[in-house]
């Protein structure tokens, strides 16, 4: 936790107009699943070729891992975000229980249904791994 709060730190002080901060699950949901409700960010159904997700390149040790954000552009969001799905999944603040931090998304190791955008998994803050990554949203000052 360490780290990301220096790096929201760091983002912070960057821009004078912005005040970035590590996005609650509720505004992480809001951006992949938009005002319909939709199981993943582009619809109700995805495909090996839609996300990185365990299926994507065939389960195989030397082909597994994330890709670049915006590799998959079939699964962007309807507020044009892309990688919700898959690839990392995300850190976020809980909407439920303050103090507590939730990955959301699913990551490129997960099935296709844990990369669904109601997936939801309690974390510690002091967790690391190569298959969970970082979005910021961000409030005007």
């Amino acid at each position: 936790m360490t780290e990301i709060n220096d790096y929201v730190f760091w983002r912070q002080n960057l821009n004078p107009l912005i005040r970035p901060r590590i996005c609650t699950e509720f505004e992480w949901e809001r951006a992949a699943r938009g005002a319909d409700g939709r199981e993943y960010p582009h619809g109700n159904l995805v495909f090996a070729s839609d996300a990185n997700h365990g299926d994507t390149y065939g389960r195989r040790a030397t082909t597994v891992g994330p890709d670049q954000v915006g590799a998959f552009t079939a699964s962007r969001s309807p507020f044009a975000i892309d990688s919700l799905c898959g690839n990392a999944a995300e850190f976020a603040r809980s909407s439920l229980q303050e103090g507590e931090y939730v990955l959301r998304g699913g990551n490129y190791l997960e099935t296709a249904n844990q990369i669904r955008s109601t997936n939801r998994q309690l974390v510690l803050g002091t967790d690391r791994s190569l298959a969970v990554g970082l979005r910021l949203c961000a409030d005007l000052k």
